[in-house]
């Protein structure tokens, strides 16, 4: 198990943005496809594991959107904030649950780059 492993399964804390960012780098393939809408997050989520799915999703799409970049983003609120959105969701929820969160997300990232909207 990597460092990244370790860190995306601790219960009491938020992954830093550096070990996100290491989990993106680590499991790259599972994003393959990610601005496609076959791209099956219920999977992506079976592959990442539920706690790091929408954090490492999240991070990826600011990357390839290069909002990751911009000076005014703090680093640390940014983890923070990714980490509280996991947190608010209930897991035992059957539909309006983390799971879902990614499915949104990844479906807003597709209307914006695919859609125009950007």
């Amino acid at each position: 198990m990597s460092n990244a492993d370790d860190s995306m399964s601790q219960k009491s804390k938020v992954p830093s943005l550096n070990t996100i960012v290491d989990y993106i780098e680590e499991h790259k393939i599972h994003l393959e496809g990610a601005d496609e809408i076959n791209f099956d997050t219920l999977k992506f989520c079976r592959e990442l594991g539920r706690k790091a799915a929408l954090s490492v999703m999240t991070v990826y799409i600011l990357q390839v959107l290069n909002i990751d970049k911009l000076q005014q983003l703090n680093q640390m609120k940014l983890s923070r904030f990714v980490g509280q959105i996991y947190k608010g969701y209930q897991r035992e929820v059957e539909y309006h649950n983390e799971m879902h969160a990614l499915d949104v997300l990844q479906m807003s990232y597709i209307f914006l780059t695919k859609g125009g909207m950007q």
